[in-house]
Formats: structure tokens, sequence, C-alpha cells
């Protein structure tokens, strides 16, 4: 609670926290905080009219993130029916962030982009709702372009129109 207090302090107007990371980085799906303490952000987050995003991949992250009441997931792969289900029921936004892996040289990447793209299609034909993302922000993923990279992988999987809505 006094961190999500200090960051409406220092002016943000979105909270985004990990809910899932690996041992070696940002790539793992362990997850990091368990649903109570996601509540907790959460729930002060809203009060004050805050959103509150998660990045989170695998089954585990997600649920607690969605179970713990954030409104999107970026990322959101790997994860198994039941969470997918539990999305769609709850609302949550998919913000898949297709372009990080997809101009990613590594070899992780390009399994991790087969990944990413067949839960999107999974979480598209089940209904979820869907927003483009592009996790830009840091020095490799520069800001510029960005949006346009998305829209069109995003549109490889789902209609032309819906990507757009998506954006």
């Amino acid at each position: 609670i006094r961190a999500v207090h200090t960051c409406l302090r220092e002016g943000s107007s979105v909270i985004k926290i990990g809910t899932s990371t690996g041992h070696d980085g940002a790539w793992g799906e362990v997850p990091t905080y368990s649903v109570g303490e996601i509540s907790a952000i959460t729930d002060e987050a809203h009060l004050w009219g805050v959103r509150v995003a998660a990045h989170a991949m695998g089954t585990p992250g997600v649920r607690n993130a969605v179970l713990g009441g954030v409104d999107t997931v970026e990322h959101a792969y790997n994860i198994d029916d039941e969470t997918l289900g539990l999305i769609i029921e709850k609302g949550v936004f998919v913000v898949p962030t297709l372009r990080l892996t997809h101009s990613n040289p590594a070899p992780f990447a390009k399994d991790t982009y087969r990944d990413q793209i067949r839960s999107l299609r999974r979480a598209y034909e089940a209904g979820a709702r869907i927003a483009l993302g592009t996790d830009t922000g840091e020095e490799r993923t520069p800001h510029g372009g960005g949006n346009a990279i998305e829209f069109r992988l995003m549109g490889e999987v789902m209609s032309p129109k819906d990507a757009l809505m998506a954006g």
C-alpha cells in the first residue's frame, strides 16, 4: 500500500507490477506475489481511480494477477484453460506484446514468440478482451513505430478490424 501511495505521489497514472519472473530475469513463469498481496495493491490503486497492469506469463503468475484484481495482463502466455476462463469471466484485458520477441534474435525468443501467438489465438477465439501494447520504453525497445508493428503482428492472428479495436 505504501508503494502504491509513493507511485501516486510521484505522478503515476497506472501501477504496473510483475506477478511472475524467472530465475534469470523477466522471461520466467515463477509467481512473485500471492493473491492477497496483489489484492492489497489493486484495492488501494482502485480506491484512487488508478488501474493496475501485471507483467505475467505462465498459469500461476497470471492466475494470481487475475484473482488479485488487476485490470490488464501484459504477455499472458502459457496459461491453462481455467486461467483463460478467469480472464474472460473477470473482464481482464490481455496485452500480448508480440513485437518484443518477434524482433529479438535470441534463440529463446523464437520459441517464446510461438507460445505468444498460440496463446493470443486461444484468447482471441475464446472471446477474451485484447488490448494492444508494445512493452516499449527500455533502451532495446525504443518508442517510435512499435504500435504499427504490433498492429501488423496482431492482425496476423485476429481480424485487422479487431486488431485496430485492440489499439
